[in-house]
């Protein structure tokens, strides 16, 4: 808490803050209403740029909250919908008493929807199947739904959805571990019962949790709700409720409690042990193996809960609450004996939060880090995140003489903006870095105070358009001091930043003047700030552009910043600042010699072909043919293409050899856990087309500073 009211009196040092301890309503309900008029207005004081509350907002909340309740358009009917967006109020609400029980209605629509459908796959399973008519499924692909189904209709879909998951099931999953079963015909009719009554039980679990949702589907309504309205601001403010909000600073964290249990799902939906962690308190208990399966869990002074049909996802949340403290775990494991482990949450490191670096050797002899998110430890006042630990490899890295730097940001969706810039500032001398804007301030320069850099050698950043936020802003800052050359795709596009504040109340009537409760259960993710490059250019919508582009394996704006309806607009800024770059990059030669490549490399050629296929089956409106023999052949069809594309994009490098740092191999030797974790890294980065071509360009360009320095 002291850290964010003290980020709050930097960003916001016009508004008066009044921090007094509140009565916390934990225990006490607040009215839905009264709530949401609150969380209105303390978004509306903070925004970096609200919108007005009138009847276009209020459209783009149903129209939110109705996708979020039914994404695909399968649940509810036309008169469903309709009944939904009756009981909405008109935002802001006048007169809450007209509409304290509005959530309860919305939750009563959906649960007696729910609860139709369910008797509905009950019944339809109950006898056999027929597979022997010409129909077709039709899915409308993503942001595409139909909520305009009578409920006809909508029975009639899932009466076919029930033959599609039963032939999906039976194809993909059924008996995949007999090597020698084959998918015919006769198999299908000779197991129809079982694998009728496995994908029953599928449906009847995903039913039981949505009318389950998170324990209680009325509290899940009410923060759904509060979502559609934060979301109407833009895409990433948002509304945390307490255990929400604690998951939340949990992924950002470089350690986190746990039990030293890494989770997965087998295609038979059970939740299996995939890895213990050596030295964590599951491993200790030396009672638990990999491969266990898990059957439930009870944390201290809480009830049991069944794990028996809970998605990975459920119960990654579960046991990753920071309060859970002590649990019995019950699992099975390969021999079918089940037993009961009691553990004790400890503080561990998160293995998929940690920077790692490894040597190429090949033509040039180069360092190659790993960087996943941008982590940091949101409750200490002096936190060791990813640019101290980033530091820490580019010194082992500079001790085995290496002659340039890659690092690897693909798929990082960002994380503290701080790491973001400290980091940047590890490669740049003291200045400016980028410029940003809040809701009552001109633009601001975001300074490097520290001198001296790290390193200053050649370097290349990989993106992809996953990179996103902090590693959009780390992107540009080294884009325009000409620091390192981007190789990639165009990024995601968001350039804003975010506060997470306990939500609190206005006393004074006042919108400068706010009350905020250290004791809150509600908390609010807003976007309080603009970030733009040192000529007052802005990446938001647009993305960083690479110097040296390669080819994108998907392409569809859906998934980026520019296909979000309530996205912040495009806008630049003038300001007047004096920074001196390093020397203009060979950019023209970098780029040709990488096309000339690219060019003959007919694998890489062939991802773009067979990517702009998968693309489609995941985008476009889709048919599905329902008779046995037609579904063989054109789901077959589909994986195959799949399938061809995983293949095409794993190719073992050719240009080097990746090995671990000097530092690390001798660490490795005492402990075989990280022997195994570094194994696997270096496996999946030797097969990575993107990496290689990446390292090409790298050696590329140390190449021409080299023939540089000779002449």
């Amino acid at each position: 808490m002291t850290k964010i009211i003290s980020t709050l009196k930097i960003l916001f040092p016009a508004f008066i803050f009044l921090f007094s301890a509140m009565d916390s309503f934990a225990g006490k309900e607040e009215d839905p209403c009264a709530k949401t008029n609150k969380i209105i207005e303390f978004i509306n004081t903070f925004h970096i740029n609200p919108p007005a509350i009138d009847e276009a907002f209020n459209n783009q909340v149903k129209k939110t909250l109705l996708e979020q309740l039914d994404p695909a358009g399968y649940l509810l009917t036309k008169d469903d919908v309709d009944a939904i967006f009756a009981v909405c109020p008109s935002l802001p609400v006048a007169d809450c008493k007209s509409h304290q029980n509005f959530i309860d209605r919305i939750t009563t629509i959906y649960a007696n929807r729910l609860t139709a459908i369910d008797s509905m796959v009950k019944s339809t399973f109950a006898t056999p199947l027929d597979f022997t008519k010409s129909d077709s499924l039709h899915f409308d692909g993503l942001k595409n739904a139909n909520y305009n189904k009578s409920e006809s209709e909508l029975y009639a879909f899932w009466e076919q959805y029930m033959r599609f998951q039963t032939l999906r099931y039976f194809i993909t999953t059924f008996k995949q571990e007999d090597s020698t079963f084959e998918k015919t015909r006769e198999n299908f009719e000779k197991y129809e019962s079982e694998i009728r009554e496995a994908v029953s039980k599928e449906e009847q679990c995903d039913m039981a949790h949505m009318l389950n949702m998170d324990g209680d589907l009325k509290n899940y309504i009410l923060s759904t709700y509060l979502n559609a309205v934060t979301t109407s601001f833009d895409p990433h403010t948002n509304y945390f409720s307490l255990q929400e909000k604690e998951h939340f600073d949990h992924m950002l964290s470089r350690n986190k409690f746990s039990f030293g249990i890494d989770l997965d799902q087998n295609r038979n939906g059970n939740i299996l042990i995939a890895r213990l962690i050596p030295g964590g308190p599951a491993w200790r208990s030396g009672q638990l193996d990999e491969g266990d399966v898990l059957i439930s869990i009870q944390f201290k002074n809480k009830e049991l809960v069944d794990l028996t049909c809970s998605n990975l996802y459920e119960i990654e949340n579960l046991m990753y609450q920071s309060e859970a403290g002590d649990a019995r775990i019950t699992v099975r494991n390969k021999f079918g004996q089940v037993t009961t482990v009691e553990l004790k949450m400890e503080i561990l490191e998160a293995a998929e939060n940690v920077v790692y670096s490894f040597i190429m050797d090949g033509e040039c002899k180069v360092g190659y880090i790993t960087l996943p998110a941008f982590y940091t430890d949101p409750e200490s006042d002096d936190p060791l995140g990813c640019a101290s630990d980033l530091v820490k490899e580019l010194v082992k890295l500079k001790n085995d003489h290496v002659e340039g730097i890659i690092l690897d940001v693909r798929n990082n969706g960002g994380g503290s903006i701080t790491e973001a810039v400290d980091l940047a500032g590890v490669f740049i001398d003291s200045g400016p870095l980028c410029l940003f804007t809040n809701k009552t301030e001109k633009p601001r320069l975001v300074n490097d105070i520290n001198r001296g850099v790290i390193y200053d050698g050649p370097m290349v950043l990989i993106v992809n358009q996953m990179s996103a936020s902090a590693s959009e802003i780390l992107a540009g800052i080294l884009q325009d001091y000409h620091r390192a050359v981007i190789v990639g795709t165009t990024t995601y596009g968001k350039a804003s930043g975010q506060n997470i504040f306990p939500v609190g109340n206005n006393n004074n009537g006042k919108s400068e003047v706010f009350k905020f409760d250290p004791n809150s259960h509600d908390f609010v993710k807003v976007t309080t700030a603009r970030y733009f490059n040192l000529e007052g250019g802005c990446h938001q919508l647009v993305g960083i552009q690479p110097d040296v582009p390669l080819p994108a394996v998907f392409s569809y704006e859906g998934f980026l910043e520019s296909g979000e309806e309530t996205a912040l607009p495009n806008i630049t800024v003038e300001k007047e600042v004096n920074f001196t770059p390093f020397p203009e990059l060979p950019i023209d030669t970098l780029k040709q010699l990488s096309q000339q490549r690219l060019q003959s490399d007919k694998q890489m050629n062939e991802i773009i072909t067979i990517g702009s296929k998968v693309e489609k089956l995941y985008t476009q409106k889709s048919s599905f043919p329902l008779n046995f023999d037609s579904f063989i052949s054109f789901y077959s069809e589909g994986l195959g293409e799949i399938r061809e594309l995983d293949s095409t994009l794993v190719r073992p490098a050719r240009a080097y050899t990746l090995l671990n740092n000097t530092f690390d191999a001798d660490l490795l030797k005492y402990d075989d856990y990280k022997q195994k974790v570094h194994k696997e890294m270096i496996s999946n980065i030797n097969k990575n087309m993107y990496t290689e071509e990446g390292y090409k360009i790298l050696c590329d360009l140390i190449r021409i500073r080299k023939s540089e320095i000779k002449e």
